[in-house]
């Protein structure tokens, strides 16, 4: 093995090392917020409340009042159904778990597009305070952006492998996305889109066709 090489391998090993501390870190701030985030907040309690309505048709009248489409609530509806919605603590475990997912979608995301480690993303998203409190927070938000960030890893494999897998996952991805928060339509978009120049570019018209 050459010095290069060698170097090449040390970075890597560092890096590798940065990246797990990085996210051990991101998970005690996770960790810390659920055991300190207090009681449910307002639109918190409306979440649940609406959630644990007595049948899946008054939850459904009742979305008329809501500002986020249905999938959040029905997710919610399923984690309260395990009897861990009794409680502050079982809720704020949701929340929680919740943000947990979202760092693991980077770390995916970014061995999906090429990269070893998401130190970038990881710094700059998963250490901010307001990444974790609206993520972890019992509203649409947290699960929104996991399946977000979800959808572009996936719809990435569709431009570079466009296998029936690949391509059920993406679409079943989208379409959870945007039926979680409204503004998540527009990046789809955008991710579609840029899918769409990566493949005009280097000729993959069927690529193409199927991203559109």
């Amino acid at each position: 093995m050459s010095i290069e090489e060698l170097s090449l391998a040390r970075i890597s090993r560092i890096e590798w090392a940065v990246g797990i501390i990085v996210t051990l870190l991101i998970i005690y701030f996770h960790v810390t917020f659920m055991l300190h985030a207090g009681p449910l907040w307002r639109d918190e309690i409306n979440s649940i409340q609406l959630a644990t309505m007595p049948s899946l048709s008054e939850m459904w009248d009742s979305m008329q009042y809501e500002s986020f489409p249905v999938l959040s609530n029905i997710v919610l509806r399923l984690w309260a159904s395990t009897g861990l919605g009794e409680t502050d603590s079982g809720i704020r475990l949701f929340g929680f778990l919740v943000g947990v997912f979202i760092i693991g979608a980077v770390w995916l995301n970014a061995r999906i597009v090429g990269y070893s480690v998401p130190l970038l993303s990881l710094i700059l998203f998963g250490f901010s305070p307001l990444s974790i409190q609206v993520g972890d927070y019992i509203r649409p938000y947290g699960l929104g952006i996991f399946l977000i960030l979800m959808t572009f890893g996936l719809i990435w494999k569709v431009t570079q492998s466009p296998t029936p897998c690949h391509i059920f996952a993406a679409t079943v991805f989208a379409c959870l996305s945007v039926q979680c928060l409204y503004t998540n339509a527009f990046l789809l978009a955008a991710i579609c889109l840029g899918g769409i120049a990566i493949t005009f570019r280097e000729a993959m018209w069927k690529r193409s066709s199927l991203l559109l």
